[in-house]
Order: structure tokens, then sequence, then C-alpha cells
């Protein structure tokens, strides 16, 4: 996949991942939008076109959205594109977008009929679209585009209307965005919503097209290669891009060391990407599709690692990060690790939450109860696990503020040790209970936390979380790690693939730590630009 040239004119950009059921919508554009669901429209893992799941508005629901001016496109040009599964059989008009206020003002809408799908706008009176020919319970691609004067609509990358009288066309209207129908009309299309993308300023297509096979790229430059090591040795490497004009590290990707212990990973989270971005990445076997609520997001402000980390706002606890459920998080019923880099801002002498595996209820017990929990403290932090009836253990240990520190808790199936930063800190014999519910992943909060308390937080910074279960990784003092954690349990090429947000000529290096890198044989598959 390729950078996104025009990812700095991006308004909107979702791919409506996450678990079914979830009403939260990540948008990955450079200035993310916040969505509230009314009804039932949610996240659907019923279909889908990439990633596994979708936006589902049946009938009487749908999304609003924020007041923006990066949907007032005045004379501009513009794209909107998406890929819609019809469902709805009504005859009557029902918006799968509306940027507009009332029937009569300067906005736009995208209206859903029967077999029918339709761009208006100037009341009206300049419209792009299908009469008819929109098929139901399929996934079609649609972009409406406005290059000049000409509006046109393409049906999975084909051409299928044209309308040249849009030259006095002029977007001015700064209202509330609606997904799934009017802002004047109850109606609302029943269907599913995947990979929407909204360009300001730019006409994508004015010509026939081949649709995307992937996801569209959250980044602008694309750079991909691979590097072999000569000696066929497991290495760390990291491949750097830098500005030719600057000197700055523009992006940054780690290429291969191989991890004996890889398949026992359960959840591995690096929170490598763009100043503020929303989209966590899981590269564990387990792939989860982590959702960020409001305000927690990857920071540049620093890092251990990559150039970014995961921010905790310590404000309160409707900043989270929800990766899954499944009883692969249940960890303490043999060997396991937790490890983590961490850069405390402040102490919490109530305890914040930093990671937790909860079964609904923010306490002890063997139904419903907190499997384990790892939060920040007066002086540092303590990891607890659930004991019996209402009982937990803890362990605390000492974290300096300000100072990005390795920390490891290794379990293997009767002593837990803590580490801080490779030195071994204490080691306790415990006996862990295991609840019978499912666990649930998150970050910053537990799952059956009240919403909206702001005792519980945490202020600071995470980076290079990895969980594995089925392995104790460390029982003694060790050497942490000086890069990131592998991706992958092979050793000699190493692939290597990261978007760039500018489009500055770039160098490219590779950095080794056992020097058995070959450097004569990266390969670059596409650099843009060179």
């Amino acid at each position: 996949m390729s950078g996104d040239l025009y990812f700095n004119n991006v308004s909107l950009l979702s791919s409506f991942n996450g678990s079914h059921g979830l009403v939260k919508f990540v948008d990955d554009s450079l200035s993310p939008k916040q969505f509230t669901a009314s009804g039932n429209a949610a996240i659907s893992t019923a279909f889908s076109y990439f990633g596994g799941s979708s936006l589902y508005i049946p009938s009487g629901s749908y999304l609003t959205g924020p007041i923006s001016n990066d949907f007032v496109f005045d004379t501009d040009d513009f794209t909107i594109e998406f890929w819609y599964y019809h469902q709805n059989s009504a005859t009557s008009n029902c918006a799968i977008l509306c940027n507009k206020s009332a029937a009569g003002t300067a906005g736009w809408h995208i209206d859903a009929y029967a077999d029918a799908l339709m761009f208006s706008a100037a009341n009206g009176t300049i419209t792009t679209g299908l009469a008819s020919g929109v098929p139901q319970n399929v996934w079609t691609h649609y972009a409406f585009v406005r290059s000049g004067s000409t509006l046109r609509t393409f049906k999975n990358g084909i051409i299928v209307h044209t309308n040249s009288s849009a030259g006095a066309l002029n977007i001015t209207e700064l209202t509330t965005l609606y997904v799934g129908k009017l802002a004047w009309s109850a109606a609302t299309f029943v269907g599913y919503i995947d990979e929407l993308r909204i360009t300001k300023g730019i006409a994508r297509y004015t010509a026939n097209f081949l649709v995307e096979i992937a996801p569209f790229a959250r980044g602008r430059g694309q750079i991909t290669g691979s590097v072999k090591d000569i000696t066929n040795v497991a290495a760390a490497r990291y491949v750097n891009a830098y500005s030719r004009r600057t000197g700055a590290l523009l992006a940054s990707n780690f290429t291969c060391e191989a991890d004996p212990y890889y398949q026992t990973v359960v959840a591995h989270l690096h929170f490598d990407g763009v100043n503020q971005s929303s989209n966590i990445v899981d590269s564990s076997y387990l792939a989860a599709s982590p959702i960020a609520y409001e305000n927690m997001r990857l920071s540049t402000d620093t890092s251990k690692f990559g150039g970014s980390s995961l921010r905790f706002p310590g404000v309160n606890n409707t900043d989270y990060v929800w990766i899954g459920t499944n009883n692969q998080y249940s960890i303490l019923g043999g060997p396991s690790t937790l490890e983590f880099q961490i850069n405390l801002t402040t102490y919490n002498t109530s305890g914040g939450r930093i990671i937790a595996a909860g079964g609904g209820t923010a306490g002890w017990n063997s139904t419903t109860g907190i499997h384990w929990l790892l939060q920040v403290v007066e002086t540092g932090l303590a990891f607890y696990w659930w004991t019996t009836g209402t009982s937990n253990g803890s362990i605390t240990i000492p974290i300096v503020l300000g100072v990005w520190t390795h920390v490891a808790f290794s379990y293997n199936g009767t002593t837990l040790f803590a580490f801080i930063d490779g030195v071994l800190y204490s080691s306790t014999a415990i006996t862990p209970g295991i609840p019978s519910s499912v666990p649930t992943l998150t970050l910053g909060l537990i799952y059956g936390d009240v919403a909206g308390v702001s005792t519980y937080v945490f202020n600071g910074y995470l980076d290079e979380l990895r969980i594995s279960k089925g392995v104790c990784r460390y029982t003694t003092s060790f050497t942490p790690p000086n890069y990131r954690h592998p991706d992958r349990s092979a050793i000699g090429l190493g692939d290597f693939s990261f978007s760039t947000p500018t489009l500055d000529p770039v160098t490219v290096i590779c950095l080794d730590d056992d020097a058995n890198a070959d450097l004569n044989s990266i390969v670059f598959d596409r650099i843009i630009p060179t």
C-alpha cells in the first residue's frame, strides 16, 4: 500500500473497526472528529469489507458528528467515498451523509433510495448519482467527486454519472454532520458503511480508476522494503527515514529480531504513529482491534522507541483504550510476563488505572471481578491479582517521575518476579485466583468502572507494551532491550513498511545492533519521493 499524497487534505477517515456493538467511532484524519450514536447505530462484525467490522445503521438510528469547516467545501474540489452495503428497500430518501441543516440551505447530502444513490447540493438543483442500479446486500464502492465545474459519480471505480453544470456550486453552510439520516427528516437508511473518507480541496478521481484493495493509507509518504542478515543471525534493526532538507527523523520501523516466544504474545502494542492519532495497532498473534476513546491518543511529545507513545491525559476515565475480550488475557493461570516502558508525569495516591483485565465489575470476586490490574500509586506502580473471596494480593515498586523506565512482572507459576530496568526488585510466592468471566483488556480504566470518574486516573506515557501468556521470560536480572520488541519469530530477512508525515526527499539508514546486516541488500519497493 502506498502513502496518501493528499493525506493532509483528509477531513474524515474511518474504518469503523472494533468489537461488535461498540458505539465509539475512530477518525484517523489529522483532526479527529467525535461522533455520537443515536438509536442502535454501532460497530458490527456481521459484515465488513476491511478489518472485520463496519458501521451498521439499522432503522431509526444514525450518528451525529461535529460542526466543522472541514465539511464546508465552498467552491473547492472534494472527494467523498465509502464502501456501502445497501439493505434499505424504502422508496423515500434516507441520507447516508448529510451536512445540511434544512431543505433550502447551502449544504450537501447523499441520499439513498431503494435502488438509487444521489449527491445533492444547492437546494437540490445540482446533483450527481445513480437513478437506479444500486445493488442490495453486496459491498460496493462509491465516490462523489467535484473537479472544477464537473461533478462525477463513480461506482466501483467506473464513472456512472457526470454533471458539468457545477461551476456555480458554492457549499458554505457550517452545520452538524449526520451519518444515516437527513437533519430534517426522521427517515434512516438500513445498511453498512466501511472505510469512509472525505477529502477537501482534492478531486482524487477524474477518470475510471482501480479501487483500493486495502484500507486507505494513514500517512503521506510510504516506504517499504526489506533488509537481509548476511549471517542469518537474528539482529535488532531499525530502518530510519531522515529528511534530506532538515535532517529530522520522519519515520522509523523495526525490521526483524527472533523472539522464540512470539507465539505466546497475546498483546503487543508499540504505540507507533503520527501525533494525536487514535490508530493503535496490536501486532500480537491475536491481532485485536484496539479502540481509543475521547482524548486517549498517540503522542510524539516523548517516546522510548519509534518516535511516539500512548499519552494518558490524567483527566477522567472516559479517556481509555479498549483492546478486546479474550480468555488469553487471563494470564495468571500459569507462566506469564507483563512488560512495558513507562514515563510517569505524576503519582496518584488513590490509584490510577494503567492496564487491567476485568470481567465487568471494578472489584474482586470469583465471577465478574478483576483478573489482574496495574496502577500508579503514591510512589510508583502496584500490580494486583485476585486471590479468593473479595481479597487480592499486590506488589509495589518505586518509579522515578519523568524518566522512561522498563518494567516487567514475570510469573513462573508459583513466584512473581518484579523488575525495574532489568534489575530484580522483588520476588513473591503468590497463589492467584482466576475469576470465571472472560476478561476484557483495557488501558486507563477497569472494565466495569463508573464512567466519568476523575479520581483513578494515570497521567503519563506508555510505550512497548507486551503481554506473554505461557512463558516466564525473566527470573533473574537482565539487560532490557534497547530497541522495540520484535513482531515475529523468524530470523534473517526483515521487512519494513512505514508512512512518513511529509513528502520530503529521504535518506534511509539501517541501524543494526550486531553488525550482521547486509546493508547492500536493502531493497526498497517504493519510496515517495525519491
